[in-house]
């Protein structure tokens, strides 16, 4: 065999081997690829629930009011995931540490919120021994959202108690809709024309919520500054479990209502609410007394106890502004409620008239602005003051005419 011969049939070899090698290659990969479609059907075949619309149930949980904590007047909002198939039944709650509990930790900034997940047997049993109520209210959703719905719930677990606390801008309502949100994205819900609270600030609709328990209203209306006077986006304004409640009832998903079941009353409200006798505006209406009395009177105790008491306050709002800030924004009692008075008490003759002033002029600008402030017994603490003031000015410039006539 000549030399030419051989390289030829070298040659058509090596051509022969590479298509072989080719072809065996998409073979291979076609193969592994037919494999894992029947890998992936078997497995799906032996998890069932895709074609079931109760192999996940969602349901929104409204909780009654009590007097666990501050912002247990509220109610609360959470949610309850059941797989009967598996006998899994959670409740996903947004919860943060007790402020009452911690009163310094809050003070400080220091409390955290997150959620958590707790045996739905165990969460209605806690409630019910509080005396609060729980409603369930099923959301209509597909169950591959569902199934997506708990996995955002997971996440959320497995990050644990670590961010830090904010009833305001992470309330377990926003929160609820949120995870709603994140469930349905890309789709999203359509929530229609948002309820009534919209066209209100945060504190407006506070206030309007606790009207039947005046200390809470003076405390949180007190503590949050401009934070609860904001007119952001309708869904930061979500404030209370009930009007989340009302955002669902008009929400639709693909179209289709997301409540649509029946409504179940888990446990019943058996937690009452006494009438107060001393109320935020009694306190006030005394101190305002005290310090009309006082103009005549000029008793030391009674000034220094007034005094004492701004004092006090004042300290307690500028301890959350300073390390607080985020949660609480500037706060305008700020200006007429802080330590500097009784600090500044010796040199009170070149400040008292015109803090009497200052604090007049905040209660007429407060008075034109009532999205600002518009709980009535602040502005009578801040009057007393006023009063306190306006009687020590007078009393002191009595001290030096009658001085300047000795003098003569």
């Amino acid at each position: 065999m000549s030399e030419k011969s051989l390289c030829k049939q070298l040659k058509w070899f090596s051509e022969r081997s590479e298509k072989t090698l080719r072809w065996l290659g998409v073979a291979f990969f076609l193969g592994s690829f037919l494999l894992a479609e029947n890998v992936a059907a078997s497995v799906a075949a032996s998890i069932p629930g895709s074609d079931d619309p109760n192999f996940v149930k969602a349901s929104l949980l409204i909780i009654g009011p009590g007097d666990a904590s501050l912002f247990s007047r509220f109610g609360h909002a959470s949610l309850r995931m059941e797989c009967p198939r598996h006998n899994l039944d959670r409740c996903f709650s947004y919860e943060g540490d007790d402020v009452s509990a911690r009163p310094l930790m809050f003070l400080l900034g220091k409390l955290k919120m997150g959620m958590v997940s707790i045996p739905t047997a165990i969460y209605l049993e806690d409630h019910r021994r509080d005396g609060r109520s729980i409603v369930q209210y099923e959301l209509n959703l597909p169950v591959a959202v569902k199934q997506e719905l708990w996995r955002v719930l997971d996440d959320h677990v497995a990050a644990g108690m670590a961010l830090p606390y904010d009833a305001v801008k992470r309330g377990c309502s926003q929160m609820v809709l949120e995870w709603l949100k994140a469930a349905t994205a890309p789709v999203g819900l359509q929530c229609g024309e948002w309820p009534r609270f919209s066209r209100l600030t945060i504190r407006e609709r506070i206030l309007e919520a606790l009207s039947p328990h005046p200390w809470q209203q003076f405390i949180v209306n007190g503590i949050y500054g401009s934070v609860l006077d904001g007119d952001g986006a309708y869904e930061k304004r979500l404030a209370l479990p009930e009007d989340l409640l009302e955002v669902f009832r008009r929400a639709r998903y693909l179209g289709c209502p997301l409540l649509t079941g029946e409504t179940i009353e888990l446990t019943p409200q058996t937690r009452t609410f006494d009438a107060l006798i001393v109320t935020p505006m009694a306190v006030a209406s005394a101190f305002m007394v005290l310090s009309i009395v006082n103009v005549f009177t000029g008793y030391r105790s009674v000034t220094f106890g007034l005094l004492s008491v701004q004092f006090v306050l004042g300290c307690l709002l500028l301890s959350l502004f300073i390390f607080n800030r985020t949660a609480m924004g500037w706060n305008w009692l700020l200006v007429p409620i802080n330590p500097l008075p009784l600090l500044a008490w010796r040199f009170r003759r070149f400040w008292l008239i015109p803090a009497t002033v200052v604090l007049c002029l905040w209660c007429g600008a407060m008075f034109l602005a009532p999205h600002r402030l518009t709980y009535a017994p602040c502005y009578v603490l801040v009057l007393s003051f006023a009063v306190l003031f306006a009687g020590e000015a007078y009393r002191l410039n009595l001290g030096l005419k009658g001085e300047l006539s000795h003098g003569k």
